[in-house]
């Protein structure tokens, strides 16, 4: 997934060259059309020629979550992108001290904590923090004679409660555990309420939906990724959980490990899962979604693809990466103990697999390139792929392949791209189908509104789907139904919204679609809608 981050650019002024200006002074033109030209944000206004510079005086930047591309604090020249104080909104770190108790100690096994003054009593006393707080252990140590009990201590991540352990009056020592790195500006609140803990509750999606999955003959098995970057608009949206259901998605239980979500599968019975993120962690469960556990983790990439055969034992992750670094096309042969990182290769630097798609055997496989045009097609487990080349470059263009859904035999399969004109402004493209595992596809065309800015696509077994539609201003999309791989129904039901993502079961009957406000399901092939 990217992240795109919107600057506006006031009228520039020519200058000296970069010598001699501090760190966070400068961002050099050089490295504003790379970042236009490669999606990472959109420039509002003519970039200045070569040899021009923006100020922070004269840039405003909208920076809002974590950007993989451009990580903050590092030791950047002058000349380098972006003011590095901007690329987090400050987080909120509270303690909330309540019913008679307050809190005498802090402690983590990393560091890295805000600092504050004790005893913290009385209410919440609120401390910020800029970056990351790394996945660690808390010690929080308490005092004081409560009001009332049963009490607990209660570790929330943007409101969602993420550990939790009872208490009792007096003096006494609590460990919390935060399960991933928490990334600014989301909310860390460490609070005293009354009553015992309990289970995490069911949940209801009232955030960003960025990725979902479903098991692939019946539907009985559900995942979804809660709270990322609003796929569209591009900005942060907090959350960051798992979402499981084994009842065809009428019930879910909230799951950690927390993370922000870019990419979910699940086996077809359901055991196996996996999930990948925007900092460069894939966890998997291997008993449906109870328990998860870190297998991969990467300090300069980020996941973007993921596939799993029906019965668990083949696993496929893919990552995108920063300039300079190689994305990586990983293949696990025993249901994610361990992994090997294979080269086809025509992986580079500049060559990004940004979707893929299995078979229910995990034999043939397909995995989607954002430069080039290229998908590779592989027989024999991910080992040995062949390219074709589905998208022919345009000058003065670029594009991402952004999805990839295959039927259960892997004859079948269709991608959704969309393409920019250099300067971020989108471009329509239609929706493409093989039907001949891969040696050739073509436009679906056929229908009323074939040509769009496709964002996903799902197909189940037969070849007929959905597919989100991205309108022209980006602020709008909507679902509609694919009845063959050459033809697109009208507009369905419910209508426009900022969707994000799309899965639907093998046999036609389930789909879910997650948008940046929550997730909707159907139960009858489509037909009709619920909001979850």
């Amino acid at each position: 997934m990217r992240i795109l981050i919107f600057i506006l650019l006031f009228p520039f002024i020519a200058s000296a060259q970069f010598s001699g200006l501090a760190n966070n002074q400068a961002v050099s033109n050089t490295n504003l059309q790379d970042a236009v030209t490669n999606g990472y944000f959109t420039g509002l206004t003519t970039i200045p020629t070569t040899g021009l510079e923006v100020t922070k005086a004269r840039a405003i930047t909208y920076i809002s979550g974590f950007n993989a591309n451009y990580p903050p604090f590092a030791a950047k020249a002058s000349n380098q992108l972006i003011v590095k104080s901007n690329l987090y909104n400050p987080g909120n770190y509270i303690l909330d001290a309540a019913y008679g108790m307050s809190f005498t100690s802090m402690s983590g096994s990393v560091g890295g904590l805000p600092t504050f003054t004790y005893p913290v009593s009385g209410g919440n006393t609120t401390k910020t923090y800029n970056g990351t707080i790394a996945a660690q252990t808390l010690t929080i140590g308490l005092s004081g004679t409560l009001v009332s009990s049963p009490a607990k201590i209660v570790l929330y991540v943007d409101n969602i409660i993420v550990d939790c352990q009872n208490i009792t009056t007096g003096v006494q020592t609590k460990t919390l555990t935060i399960p991933n790195t928490i990334y600014s500006p989301s909310t860390i609140k460490i609070s005293i309420n009354l009553s015992a803990c309990a289970a995490i509750p069911v949940v209801s999606f009232n955030a960003s939906v960025s990725a979902v999955a479903i098991s692939r003959t019946t539907g009985q098995y559900q995942i979804a990724g809660v709270g990322n970057t609003d796929y569209f608009n591009s900005y942060y949206i907090a959350g960051g959980y798992i979402s499981t259901s084994s009842d065809y998605g009428a019930t879910w239980t909230k799951r950690t490990p927390y993370g922000y979500w870019t990419t979910v599968s699940v086996s077809d019975d359901g055991q196996y899962m996996l999930a990948g993120d925007l900092a460069g962690n894939a966890y998997i469960s291997s008993n449906y979604g109870a328990n998860w556990t870190q297998t991969l983790s990467y300090s300069n990439q980020f996941f973007q693809g993921s596939a799993i055969s029906n019965g668990g034992t083949y696993m496929y992750l893919s990552t995108d990466v920063p300039g300079g670094y190689t994305p990586k096309f990983l293949v696990s042969t025993n249901q994610g103990t361990s992994w090997s990182d294979v080269s086809w290769g025509a992986v580079t630097s500049s060559y990004r697999i940004y979707a893929l798609t299995t078979s229910s055997t995990g034999q043939y496989l397909y995995a989607a390139y954002s430069v080039g045009g290229q998908v590779a097609n592989s027989s024999n487990y991910g080992s040995i792929a062949s390219f074709n080349t589905v998208i022919n470059p345009i000058s003065g263009q670029y594009f991402y392949i952004e999805s990839l859904s295959s039927s259960a035999n892997g004859a079948n399969a269709i991608l959704s791209y969309v393409s920019y004109v250099y300067g971020g402004v989108a471009v329509a493209n239609y929706l493409k189908a093989t039907t001949n595992s891969g040696s050739s596809w073509s436009d679906i065309t056929g229908g009323s509104t074939g040509q769009q800015i496709w964002k996903m696509a799902a197909i189940n077994n037969s070849g007929t789907g959905y597919a989100v539609i991205h309108s022209i201003n980006g602020s709008t999309s909507y679902l509609q139904q694919i009845t063959t791989l050459s033809s697109i129904s009208p507009i369905t039901t419910p209508g426009s919204r900022v969707w994000q993502c799309i899965a639907i079961s093998g046999n036609g009957t389930y789909i879910l679609a997650g948008h940046y406000t929550g997730l909707y399901r159907s139960a009858d092939g489509g037909s009709t809608w619920s909001a979850l």
